[in-house]
């Protein structure tokens, strides 16, 4: 069934693989009070974790009438030109460079533009209206950690974007669609399982390009049961 919608926007589905889960510093505070008890007391904080960087941007802008394709985008995120690669990996985790697919690939970073550039890119990605950002409707799975990892990144590299549209959630779409009385039972709502579940290939899971096309795939084959009703 062809589908036809009347979203008010265009939807920018998207992805970031990124060195962790904190978007921004953990810093550990500690209060020390003046010997002399009076006011003034100094408060030192150390730094706990610094903040994860990100390495993948992948996105697909969509037509909001019948969600096709109406252009992609896609980069890798490297270290800034003042900043060695060891000190970028070091901002990374283990175990992120391993789920996200990094670990034995190293090089497509070290090689990548700096993610400032990156992130320019990206903006410049987005759809237009003249010479200003055109409104649009973010989408993904778990799209909040990808908002708030940009949002975050952007702001540190003094790129003026920050995503404050409430966005579509393929995990909300999910709950509703694996509801319905005809449909199986899903273990999770992981972006891999649901897709399995929809019978769309999980080919390169984990890479941001692949996860957006996955995510679109699932959304059409909701949107088309929904709109059936």
């Amino acid at each position: 069934m062809e589908l036809k919608l009347n979203l008010p926007h265009p939807i920018v589905v998207f992805d970031t693989e990124t060195g962790g889960l904190n978007p921004e510093c953990e810093i550990s505070w500690n209060l020390e009070i003046a010997a002399t008890g009076k006011v003034g007391d100094s408060l030192h904080g150390q730094i706990k974790r610094l903040a994860a960087p990100i390495l993948e941007i992948g996105a697909i802008l969509v037509s909001p009438k019948d969600l096709s394709e109406v252009s992609y985008f896609h980069t890798f995120c490297g270290p800034e030109k003042d900043e060695s690669f060891d000190s970028f990996l070091n901002r990374c985790t283990p175990m992120a460079l391993q789920v996200n697919g990094f670990k034995d690939r190293l090089d497509v970073i070290k090689s990548a533009p700096p993610m400032s550039e990156a992130l320019r890119a990206f903006k410049s990605f987005f759809p237009k209206n003249g010479t200003k950002l055109a409104k649009f409707l973010p989408c993904g799975q778990n799209i909040r950690f990808d908002i708030d990892m940009l949002n975050a990144a952007c702001r540190k590299s003094g790129i003026d974007l920050e995503i404050k549209t409430p966005p579509l959630e393929l995990i909300t779409y999910s709950q509703l669609y694996f509801a319905l009385p005809d449909t199986e039972v899903v273990a999770n709502y992981k972006l891999t399982t649901v897709a399995q579940a929809l019978g769309i290939s999980t080919k390169d899971a984990h890479t941001a390009l692949a996860d957006v096309r996955m995510t679109l795939a699932c959304l059409k084959k909701m949107f088309a049961r929904f709109s059936s009703f």
